[in-house]
């Protein structure tokens, strides 16, 4: 790894900043606005039940907030959510009135289908224009940047509990 004085280090850490800032507004223009990241990973969780266990009731709220990380409350309101846009439809279990079970309507089969048809148009102009081998870079790249930052987030939440873990390098 090179070395660099803090001045060089700041500016990089300025375009990284910048870079992820228009890519996260250009994810937001493909979702049409009409649909939160958290939302959409929600809907596929919710298409992918449907389509590989038909028979299936749907997903506990519990299960939502455990895959996706996310607390009861912000599940709740994020539903909430979708439901007034009528993505989804809960229904109580009536075996266990404690069991709320989620499921995807066709409004939100029909809106996931849009986001991720808008998603491939987007990605394949990418490819076109920029080359495979620069995607095959970037995905690199991404991928290492990514594996960095589940380390370190795995690192602080290891400090936290009492339990640090070392970094590899």
């Amino acid at each position: 790894m090179e070395t660099m004085n803090e001045e060089e280090a700041a500016l990089l850490r300025d375009r990284l900043i910048t870079s992820i800032m228009k890519m996260n507004k250009a994810h937001r223009n493909i979702m049409n606005g009409k649909i939160s990241p958290i939302e959409m990973c929600t809907l596929e969780m919710l298409d992918r039940v449907r389509r590989e266990y038909p028979d299936r009731k749907g997903v506990k709220v519990s299960e939502i907030a455990k895959k996706l990380k996310i607390s009861m409350p912000q599940v709740s309101r994020m539903l909430n959510t979708m439901e007034k846009k009528e993505y989804i439809l809960r229904v109580m279990d009536p075996d266990d009135r404690r069991n709320v079970y989620v499921s995807i309507t066709d409004k939100g089969i029909e809106q996931r289908k849009s986001i991720l048809d808008n998603l491939n148009d987007c990605l394949n102009t990418i490819i076109i224009n920029m080359g495979a081998e620069k995607i095959e870079t970037l995905s690199e790249i991404i991928t290492e940047m990514s594996e960095i930052i589940e380390r370190e987030f795995e690192n602080e939440l290891g400090k936290n509990s009492g339990k640090g873990k070392e970094t590899k390098q």
